[in-house]
Formats: C-alpha cells, sequence, structure tokens
C-alpha cells in the first residue's frame, strides 16, 4: 500500500478503452497510463491525480499493430501512397511492403511511438466519432 503523497504521478491515462494485449493475456476494459511516452500501467481503474485524461471509452487500445502484407509503392512508382498516412487510417504502427514490383522492394515501415502524435490520433477520432454521413 502506497503512503500518502506517493502515488504515482503519470503524464496521461487514457479511460475506459477495450485492451486487447494478446502477450499478457489482456482482453477487457482497462485504463492505461503513461509517463514519460512510455505505458507505465494498466489496471481495471488508475486514478489520474494531475494526469491529462483522455476518455477513450468505445475504442480499442492494442500494443503497436503491425500490417504484415502491404502494397504502398513507397517511392515506386506515381502511384505510391504516403504509408504513414495509411497507417494511422488503419491503426497500424508499422507496415510491411510485401513488394511491388519485385521481391527486391520488401521494405519495412515503422510509422510512430511518438505519444504527441497518438495523442493527436485519439483526439481527431474523438472529434469525429459522433459525425454521421451527409444524407442527400
Amino acid at each position: 500500500m502506497s503512503k500518502p503523497g506517493n502515488e504515482p504521478s503519470y503524464d496521461l491515462v487514457l479511460k475506459g478503452g477495450r485492451v486487447i494485449d494478446e502477450r499478457n493475456h489482456l482482453d477487457g476494459r482497462f485504463d492505461v497510463a503513461l509517463k514519460g511516452g512510455r505505458i507505465a500501467a494498466v489496471a481495471p481503474a488508475i486514478e489520474a491525480g494531475s494526469a491529462a485524461v483522455r476518455d477513450v471509452a468505445g475504442c480499442i487500445i492494442a500494443p503497436g499493430l503491425i500490417d504484415i502484407h502491404t502494397h504502398v509503392y513507397h517511392k515506386a512508382t506515381s502511384l505510391s501512397v504516403d504509408p504513414g498516412f495509411i497507417a494511422r487510417r488503419s491503426a497500424c504502427t508499422t507496415l510491411v511492403d510485401a513488394g511491388n514490383i519485385s521481391a527486391d522492394d520488401v521494405d519495412l515501415i515503422h510509422v510512430t511511438d511518438d505519444i504527441d502524435e497518438i495523442v493527436d490520433i485519439i483526439e481527431r477520432f474523438e472529434a469525429n466519432r459522433y459525425r454521421t454521413a451527409p444524407t442527400e
């Protein structure tokens, strides 16, 4: 049991998301606390203290998802797409470009570990969560 004043301090607490982490056998609703750009705690309820809090209920929190078969043609042709944009839109941190012209083209594209960028993605998702498609 911690003494008063010894509670851990966090930079950010993600509240109420569905954590899916096969390595640690987690699949359920948890809070995730971050400190210094790294996960500091995962628990059913985390006291945020002075940390920033983001309500991520309805979102999935998972360790860096890897798409092992993509064709983004990164810098290969005029048909190439920005792998960072594609990865962010598909909730991946790493893409494996499975080749575009030949097996020599296989590339590994790591997108981000930047916690500020991840928070920005969450905030943009939140802003659009309840938007509906326009009707005609």
